[in-house]
């Protein structure tokens, strides 16, 4: 950003990043959620079943796990849990409906233990699958065919490819490869996409970083860098951020609608007769469109 009026951008920024790091605290004190500041993974097999490929839809539902969904066999699913047998419960008739509780940690923990859950899919698996985690990272690998909807308390989200998805984490990063059409937010992380055509996404404290966006975008951020490195968009589209820069590549021939409040606006190319618009505001921060 550049400093036309150095003093007052200091003091703008310095005063952002208290009111942020007060409401993190605030967030965490009036969550009445525990914080765990480290945790390592149970190594006691549990669980290890095979399953028909022919459920309606997947639930995973942890209070402390980390979740790995992996590709397997193409006629079987392959569901192994690390962890304490008196918290695991699995059902099955229309749904593989897996939960694992926790012993409570209250409020401040070091060091908690938790369990892991791995289940092995088809690749063409094309089904629903659920899942809701307190405490741990969630990773998905490759499965384009996949509607996910995934709901993180505090731990990574890390997604290959899935073909639809609504997306969301408390305090921690979400990285996805590829999606046709996602919903995402993030209070607390980084948003990291690489392709995707259709994303909504709210972020309130961390950068947004997608590489190539082939039709429909609507992001926000509250404090944060906004970078877009390609998009070709075919219907109106916005982008909106309160503190941090907006850095776009490459764009498709469309006009390119900016205003900032405190910051400079660099647009190389833009086509004002063209239907379709792309609406940026900012307002503190710049704004740079380098097509």
């Amino acid at each position: 950003m550049k400093n036309r009026k150095p003093i007052i951008t200091l003091i703008i920024i310095l005063g952002i990043i208290f009111v942020v790091g007060c409401i993190f605290f605030i967030k965490i004190i009036s969550s009445n959620k525990p914080f765990i500041f480290n945790y390592k993974e149970e190594k006691k097999l549990v669980l290890d079943k095979e399953y028909d490929n022919n459920f309606d839809s997947i639930n995973i539902n942890s209070k402390a796990s980390s979740i790995n969904v992996l590709e397997g066999r193409e006629d079987k699913i392959l569901l192994k849990i690390y962890g304490n047998k008196d918290y695991v419960n699995v059902n099955t008739s229309n749904i593989l409906d897996i939960k694992i509780e926790q012993e409570d940690c209250h409020f401040f923990c070091l060091e908690k233990t938790i369990s892991r859950i791995d289940i092995y899919l088809p690749s063409s698996f094309s089904k629903e699958i659920n899942i809701t985690n307190n405490y741990g990272d969630t990773k998905l690998e490759n499965f384009d065919n996949i509607v996910s909807n995934i709901y993180n308390d505090c731990g990574d989200i890390i997604i290959g490819s899935i073909r639809d998805g609504k997306i969301e984490n408390d305090y921690g990063d979400i990285k996805i490869g590829k999606v046709d059409s996602v919903d995402v937010k993030n209070d607390c992380g980084d948003i990291d996409i690489g392709e995707v055509n259709s994303i909504k996404a709210h972020n309130s404290y961390g950068d947004i970083s997608i590489k190539k966006i082939n039709n429909y975008l609507n992001i926000e951020d509250d404090c944060g860098d906004i970078e877009l490195n390609n998009i070709n968009l075919t219907k109106k589209s916005t982008i909106k951020n309160d503190y941090g820069d907006i850095d776009i590549g490459m764009t498709n021939d469309i006009y390119i609608d900016a205003s900032v409040d405190l910051g400079d606006i660099s647009i190389n190319n833009n086509n004002h007769k063209s239907d379709i618009v792309l609406k940026i505001e900012n307002d503190c921060g710049d704004i740079i469109v380098a097509n």
